[in-house]
């Protein structure tokens, strides 16, 4: 009973403590949640990938493998939101008594708990929870009796569809979202970001190709084989949805989701040549 209770009131003080001090996020999308949740003013530390809106004074602490952890004690945060897998980096920062919340965002259900968890932490559940049903409301089938359900390839690449690429499997939270709006991921993987032989791409068959980009990427490789051998290039089915959050799953989908079936629903339609081919992320 009496461990319980230490129990009880360690999560008390740690939940007080980091609703009202500063938070250092190593995580971008957790960075995202908490400027959405409305607390960016309270951010003091963030890796070199997170965005913060425009005159925020927020100090770079490195990467996944670079993070300077002597930077993170000097900044005193009252909280340390961090990626699961970091415990061993971050083991000189708890023995210094600052709290840290390990989270998860592979999938789409660790990344709605997620948003749950730091709302929780920055004191907003209640509108952690709002814009958690909002995402769900509108995890719906793009276009309800289409029929088959058209297969997705998607692509992260810096520099176009062919160099280098990566793929995104169905086992990821992007595989997720085109599952739940209605669509087939053309990569079935127990591994989120697979590599893909020219063969397995041509197996893949893919009936759309959207590419995921920080930038504007140029599509012309569906002029190049193997590619070109692909329907989705011969279909003029090839989109590059592009923004700097756009590989940070969180608030981010707001936007993408209805990008993702404005797409499906044209593939249903027979008009994706009526779409533009670069769509940016606001």
């Amino acid at each position: 009973m009496k461990r319980f209770c230490r129990v009880c009131i360690l999560i008390f003080l740690i939940y007080a403590q980091a609703a009202a001090g500063g938070i250092v996020s190593l995580l971008p999308s957790v960075t995202d949640m908490v400027v959405d949740l409305g607390s960016a003013n309270r951010l003091v530390g963030i890796t070199r990938y997170g965005v913060v809106p425009p005159g925020g004074s927020v100090t770079r602490l490195g990467g996944i493998y670079d993070l300077n952890v002597e930077a993170v004690l000097r900044l005193k945060p009252a909280l340390v939101l961090a990626y699961h897998g970091a415990e061993s980096r971050l083991k000189a920062v708890e023995d210094a008594g600052i709290p840290v919340v390990y989270l998860k965002i592979n999938t789409l259900n660790e990344v709605l708990s997620s948003y749950l968890r730091v709302g929780q932490l920055l004191g907003k559940a209640e509108l952690a929870k709002k814009r958690v049903e909002k995402l769900k409301a509108m995890l719906e089938p793009a276009k309800k009796g289409q029929g088959k359900k058209p297969s997705v390839l998607l692509i992260t690449s810096p520099g176009g569809l062919a160099s280098p690429r990566i793929y995104i499997s169905a086992n990821s939270f992007y595989g997720n979202l085109l599952s739940e709006i209605g669509a087939k991921n053309a990569v079935q993987s127990t591994v989120a970001y697979p590599a893909l032989s020219r063969e397995g791409l041509l197996a893949a068959a893919p009936d759309i190709i959207i590419l995921l980009s920080e930038k504007k990427e140029p599509l012309t490789d569906c002029e190049k084989e193997p590619f070109s051998f692909l329907k989705a290039c011969q279909n003029n089915a090839v989109f590059n949805v592009y923004g700097g959050r756009i590989m940070h799953p969180g608030p981010m989908v707001f936007q993408l989701l209805p990008i993702l079936k404005r797409i499906l629903n044209a593939y249903a339609g027979h008009s994706t040549a009526l779409l533009p081919k670069h769509i940016k992320l606001r």
